[in-house]
């Protein structure tokens, strides 16, 4: 991916990111080349670290997701699904108004 990707997708500038995938480069976290078809570009993809550390949180995250989640019935379970898809729709178009206002 690169830089200028990483930035849009994440909502932040470019020099933003440019430091914290320095300090990420720093920790063996992610590697960086320029792209062999524009120069000008960066890419930056996961190193063996960073896919071992990306592993390791998913796998935590989704033991808590399950662990929170069996709490609830099925029917409830149902209802906080629908309304996390009914806030994420919300979001979703009020990023795009946002968008459409700068």
């Amino acid at each position: 991916m690169s830089v200028i990707r990483l930035a849009e997708a994440v909502g932040m500038d470019k020099g933003q990111i440019s430091r914290a995938l320095a300090e990420l480069v720093s920790r063996k976290l992610i590697a960086k080349a320029v792209n062999p078809r524009d120069n000008r570009e960066v890419l930056v993809r996961l190193s063996r670290t960073g896919l071992a550390a990306h592993d390791a949180i998913v796998a935590g995250a989704q033991e808590r997701n399950r662990r929170l989640l069996e709490q609830l019935g099925r029917d409830e379970l149902l209802v906080l699904l629908a309304q996390i898809d009914r806030l994420t729709e919300t979001a979703a178009q009020m990023l795009t108004a946002e968008k459409d206002l700068s």
